[in-house]
């Protein structure tokens, strides 16, 4: 019953739960060699030398295009949609209710506003229904 009390939550588009569960095998597994009694100080030598060198290692090839994210291919694509509505003069038509909150146009309907939650990624338009 606790563990759905996150799921109430917008989590970025990520399982945060999985990510860290994912984490954590890793480090028993991989790093620890499913050796779990370690001493204090192995636990900090190991946590800051192999795992942060594997991850810097994992940053490494990201970068270098030979490993490829899903999700910063995402959040480019995202961006390069934001920047073309920008260009388009969208950021004109909106209208702020609240610090993160908006109203915008519909771009077929005339007088038809739809409440846009930044950041929650929420449109209450039909077509953001279907991008989800």
């Amino acid at each position: 019953m606790w563990s759905s009390f996150g799921r109430h939550f917008f989590h970025e588009d990520s399982e945060t739960n999985n990510l860290v569960e994912r984490f954590f095998l890793a480090v028993k597994n991989h790093f620890l060699n499913v050796y779990c009694n370690r001493r204090l100080d192995d636990l900090l030598l190991l946590l800051s030398n192999r795992v942060l060198g594997y991850y810097r290692y994992i940053d490494s090839l990201q970068k270098a295009g030979r490993l490829n994210n899903p999700r910063t291919t995402k959040e480019m694509e995202g961006k390069r949609k934001a920047e073309e509505l920008v260009h388009k003069g969208w950021v004109e038509k909106c209208h702020w209710k609240g610090d993160f909150t908006c109203l915008m146009p519909s771009s077929t309907t005339e007088n038809l506003w739809y409440t846009v939650v930044l950041p929650e990624y929420t449109c209450e338009c039909i077509s953001a229904c279907w991008m989800t």
